[in-house]
């Protein structure tokens, strides 16, 4: 049982959920706190990757935004391609 799923527990003694006679554990209720614990991890995991999407979009957008402030001769042209390519690739590796 993982150091989170005996957290659980615990939470659930205090709240008052019924264990068994002398407070013996019942496999239900360890395979619960298993569950909660798995579904907070995931949970996490997901907001993390919801951030990192967050950021890669941000970084992209500034790309794209430096685009425009390119585009006035053949040279800054070239900048604004390789801009336009940076914004492609940073939004790619969220793809993956």
């Amino acid at each position: 049982m993982t150091e989170r799923s005996e957290e659980i527990i615990s939470m659930m003694k205090e709240a008052g959920f019924y264990f068994g006679k002398d407070d013996e554990f019942m496999p239900e209720w360890e395979r619960f706190a298993a569950l909660v614990a798995a579904h907070e991890r995931e949970r996490m995991w997901c907001d993390a990757e919801f951030a990192r999407q967050q950021e890669r979009e941000a970084c992209a957008k500034v790309c794209n935004e430096g685009v425009s402030a390119y585009v006035h001769s053949d040279y800054t042209k070239g900048l604004a391609h390789g801009a336009k390519l940076c914004a492609a690739a940073i939004r790619a590796r969220g793809e993956k």
